[in-house]
């Protein structure tokens, strides 16, 4: 549980409202229709299951239900804990234990907030995995997370795809992701046509909302990874973020200098 970030002195209680309130932001935004019977879903980077345990035992019994996560005790927990549900360790990039269109649905709850390296292999790997039409749900960082970790006014225009924390160890969290509307409408789409973005959309109650969630359909097309990678020449816009995130980095960078973490040079 405390792995999953800051909580307030009741743990286990916070624990429990965020993976309903997480469960409730997933189930909100299937289609008008979309029946849970026979699907087929996946939670990208599901821990020990904060969110996958409240589809409880009825869901259970009717769907298929996946998860899969780079840490190695949260998977042993959920394989342990979890009956039911098919949990798998997966490495930093891809690919997965799954077959080629096995998913309805794959939703990433605070994953793509974390992704430096591979982002666009495991948007390629999601879409091999979910089947024709089939859905990703995930989130992203927003305004409110920005502000409130980096100190400084969210400027849209001049976020893009902004990397913090390089190469942090991911049990301190790992590094941070934030991601302009923009940005993913034009990076992610040759993977997954863009359906929805949701400005502030998912947070603990009585807190400001800092995640984005984003709705997505499998693209029909063979997505080009070099494409997905490449700044596009007639969005300035890329140039103004790539220029932000390197005043950040040299911040960050100089801050490290004066201030080394513990046991590190």
């Amino acid at each position: 549980m405390l792995r999953v970030g800051a909580l307030p002195d009741d743990v286990e209680a916070d624990y429990v409202r965020v993976g309903q309130l997480e469960r409730a932001a997933v189930l909100e935004r299937l289609p008008e229709g979309w029946d849970m019977a026979g699907s087929r879903l996946l939670d990208f980077g599901c821990g020990a299951g904060q969110a996958l345990r409240h589809f409880g035992p009825e869901i259970a019994r009717s769907a298929e239900l996946w998860g899969c996560d780079i840490d190695g005790p949260s998977i042993e927990w959920a394989r342990q804990h979890l009956p039911g549900v098919t949990v798998l360790q997966n490495g930093e990039a891809p690919p997965l234990d799954a077959p080629d269109g096995h998913f309805d649905l794959v939703y990433a709850i605070s994953v793509f907030t974390h992704i430096t390296d591979h982002w666009a292999d495991w948007l390629i790997e999601l879409r091999r995995v979910l089947r024709p039409e089939g859905l990703l749900i995930a989130t992203v960082l927003g305004p409110t997370m920005y502000e409130a970790l980096l100190g400084e006014p969210y400027d849209e225009d001049a976020v893009g795809m902004t990397t913090v924390g390089i190469g942090k160890p991911w049990d301190e969290g790992g590094p941070m992701v934030f991601h302009s509307p923009w940005w993913i409408e034009r990076h992610w789409s040759p993977a997954f046509e863009i359906l929805s973005h949701e400005r502030s959309a998912l947070g603990r109650d009585g807190d400001a909302k800092g995640h984005d969630v984003v709705v997505a359909r499998r693209s029909a097309s063979t997505p080009d990874r070099a494409a997905m990678l490449r700044p596009c020449d007639d969005e300035p816009r890329e140039a103004a973020a790539a220029l932000a995130n390197v005043r950040l980095l040299g911040a960050e960078l100089e801050r490290l200098r004066r201030e080394p973490p513990a046991g590190r040079l």
